[in-house]
């Protein structure tokens, strides 16, 4: 009886996949058309976000989140994919560049989910009064 328990404590323990950290888009449109919208992802990697040391030193308590964020230099447009450490508040303008203006900024914690824009539940929550409008009104 003991085997039995010890064979299936092994198939479980197998059976339990390896875990690993956060895995984002890093890349900047400034540096590779391919990095704006639409977003070609044959041209990159995604990036482990444990694996990368945070730029600030005080961050590394907090768990990363992906980002896409779209900013304006000078007149030229942006986009940059990238690891964030600042979990509270990741959309915060960086008070470095004053000619730099975040535009547009978005996070998230699924692996490879800064690609491009996504509907949020707010979106589908907005969109399915009138999808169900139409539906009604064409079948009724």
């Amino acid at each position: 009886m003991q085997c039995v328990y010890i064979a299936v404590f092994c198939i479980l323990a197998l059976s339990i996949p390896a875990g690993t950290g956060l895995r984002c888009w890093s890349c900047s449109s400034s540096v590779d058309r391919h990095c704006g919208d639409p977003f070609n992802s044959t041209f990159f990697h995604m990036s482990d976000c444990d694996n990368h040391q945070s730029p600030h030193p005080y961050s590394q308590r907090s768990a990363p989140v992906c980002k896409k964020s779209k900013q304006t230099a000078n007149g030229h447009e942006m986009i940059i994919r990238s690891c964030e450490y600042n979990r509270e508040n990741p959309c915060l303008p960086s008070s470095g560049h004053s000619s730099i203006r975040e535009v547009f900024c978005e996070t998230c914690t699924v692996d490879g989910c800064n690609s491009a824009h996504r509907l949020t539940s707010v979106t589908l929550t907005a969109l399915l009064p009138s999808a169900l409008w139409t539906l009604a009104a064409k079948f009724l």
